[in-house]
């Protein structure tokens, strides 16, 4: 049996290296593609969970603002105005966990662009 060159292995390695090294980008390109989608529907519907919240509590701030000025109605004034407080912290929470799903979405996006 003859043997190959060593010039000859030694290519025949690299392009399985190249063609292994090409074929995990594309995997790791398609991962992040999911990963992204992923993301913006969660985004969206934490947006719509979050519009929810800002209504309710705008509709409590109303409410409070409406009773302030009615005789006897201060307590339930106070309850609505607590109850709206409650809405705009949950919706900043929120907010908070877009913002972050945001931040891991722009960086998977510049990872996709460098590939």
């Amino acid at each position: 049996m003859k043997k190959k060159p060593k010039h000859l292995i030694f290519r025949a390695f690299l392009l399985t290296l190249g063609v292994f090294i090409l074929l995990m980008l594309l995997v790791s390109a398609t991962k992040n593609e999911e990963r992204i989608c992923f993301l913006t529907k969660k985004i969206t519907e934490l947006e719509d969970v979050k519009r929810g919240f800002i209504a309710k509590a705008l509709r409590h701030e109303n409410q409070a603002q409406r009773l302030q000025f009615i005789d006897g109605e201060e307590l339930e004034a106070k309850k609505h105005a607590k109850i709206a407080a409650k809405y705009q912290l949950a919706a900043k929470k929120v907010q908070q966990e877009i913002d972050q799903l945001e931040r891991e979405k722009c960086i998977l996006s510049e990872e996709k662009n460098d590939l």
